[in-house]
């Protein structure tokens, strides 16, 4: 169960980096812009509700 959280919670944080070079590398037009920050809103409420899950499934255990 651990491995799968740290396995998570690196993918994610792969994401967020590569979003945010992204965002800042090809964030030229405001339409891009407006999509990869979304986007890196977006991850960014995932991974909060995933540590939130995954706290509370690791204090019930």
């Amino acid at each position: 169960m651990i491995l799968i959280v740290v396995v998570g919670m690196l993918a994610l944080q792969v994401l967020l980096f590569w979003g945010y070079v992204l965002l800042v590398e090809r964030g030229s037009s405001t339409v891009t812009r407006g999509v990869l920050g979304t986007a890196l809103v977006a991850a960014l409420v995932v991974l909060a509700l995933w540590l939130a899950f995954v706290t509370a499934f690791l204090r019930v255990e």
